[in-house]
């Protein structure tokens, strides 16, 4: 069922249903994907956006028997083979979209994301190891697709890449999203994609970094439209980061942790409340600057110390975790 369309700005339009995203051009457009299917760059007819069916589990229970080739088979129902895809969990109808035009150029972005089922930190321990046999999915991913109303090099539309990935790393702190799997903010989720579509016969760029305005049109316009993403699917924004329910649950490995946390958070006075959460806020700035090594182990101590002294509450909260249990 079509739930909303839009015209994209760079030529073409969107069509978002309960199953897809879907976008297709006026006229086959250079595009660089994430995709295992039409990845890499390559000249398309569209993208899309695909929600994965009901029960999958791996790859290899996909319509296809792989991701490719369900895309393979998706690409081919929306009529033509040369068009990229993205899998992802999330709704479709929670999706960010943002704009941007400037000096004639316009960036275009709409994303679709969840972070609370895998959100990772570049870098930490791996949570499988690919085999024969294929590998699990994990839940939560964030898809960024990215129009562009003006034509850049085969290596600077590669390029792009790295800032719309430094644009959601950099939104993910500021929300104050944590790793699923350890004590930092995350950088992404470990399924994410992006696809990003160049006008090939528009004005070319040369430049496409942090430093000049059509890499912060992208940056800003990602960040826009995947913080739009999280807060429709998980309600995830700067004001949810300091609320009770993830300062609490923060560190809670189950669903029954994360009950009993909620529960004993609910016997305290209001009062008792509000110093928690302003604990919590410090203890967990101050932990990820340990971590990272931006502070020693002695000063570590000595503002725990401190931070026990001021809070009260916190001592029961953090420093004995058999409360919780």
């Amino acid at each position: 069922m079509l739930l909303q369309e839009y015209k994209l700005a760079s030529g073409g339009r969107v069509m978002v249903t309960d199953e897809n995203m879907i976008f297709l051009f006026d006229k086959k457009r250079t595009a660089v994907s994430t995709s295992e299917y039409m990845g890499g760059v390559n000249k398309l007819s569209g993208v899309f956006n695909q929600k994965l069916p009901a029960g999958v589990a791996r790859p290899g229970d996909l319509p296809g028997s792989s991701v490719s080739g369900y895309f393979a088979l998706q690409a081919k129902k929306l009529g033509a083979g040369d068009m990229s895809g993205l899998l992802t969990s999330a709704r479709m109808q929670c999706h960010g979209h943002h704009m941007i035009e400037k000096d004639g150029v316009a960036v275009e972005v709409f994303a679709t994301g969840g972070v609370e089922g895998n959100a990772a930190r570049a870098g930490e321990l791996p949570q499988y190891r690919e085999t024969e046999e294929g590998f699990s999915s994990l839940g939560g991913t964030i898809n960024i697709f990215v129009f562009l109303s003006f034509a850049l090099s085969p290596g600077l539309l590669s390029k792009t890449l790295i800032t719309v990935t430094e644009a959601k790393s950099a939104l993910l702190a500021e929300l104050g999203v944590y790793s699923t799997y350890g004590e930092l903010t995350a950088t992404g989720t470990g399924t994410d994609g992006a696809i990003v579509v160049m006008d090939d016969e528009a004005h070319f760029y040369n430049d496409v970094s942090a430093h000049c305005q059509t890499g912060w049109m992208i940056a800003e316009a990602v960040k826009k439209a995947v913080a739009g993403a999280l807060i429709k699917e998980c309600y995830w924004s700067r004001q949810a980061q300091l609320s009770a329910a993830r300062l609490i649950e923060h560190d809670a490995l189950s669903e029954k942790d994360r009950l009993k946390a909620r529960m004993k958070f609910n016997e305290l006075s209001l009062r008792e409340k509000e110093q928690l959460l302003e604990a919590l806020s410090i203890f967990y700035m101050i932990r990820e600057k340990r971590v990272f090594g931006g502070i020693s182990q002695s000063a570590y101590d000595w503002l725990l110390k401190e931070l026990r002294a001021g809070y009260p509450q916190i001592r029961t909260w953090i420093f004995d975790k058999q409360a919780l249990k």
